[in-house]
């Protein structure tokens, strides 16, 4: 494998994609992106039957469904939370 190349996609699938086809190791941000992105494919796909969150958003969730909904977001990234949800991702 090359070593990784930064590029202004970092951070999303597309440059997860990017960094695979030009055989390079992908760079962590890239990396996360795309276990996101897999982890909400597996939920869609109804094989994902867990998924780990903190104490704290679990109770901010429990607590303060829409506040929590926004912490489950941050920890888990809106993808995830959105195909847990059944409702289309939210778009900045």
């Amino acid at each position: 494998m090359n070593p990784t190349q930064h590029r202004a996609q970092c951070g999303t699938r597309a440059g997860y994609l990017r960094h695979h086809s030009n055989k390079e190791l992908a760079c962590d941000p890239c990396l996360a992106a795309a276990n996101k992105f897999h982890t909400a494919y597996l939920i869609r796909q109804g094989t994902q039957r867990s998924c780990r969150i903190s104490v704290s958003t679990l109770r901010l969730l429990l607590d303060d469904p829409t506040a929590g909904r926004d912490a489950l977001a941050a920890e888990l990234g809106d993808l995830v939370v959105s195909a847990i949800s059944g409702t289309a991702p939210s778009t900045p």
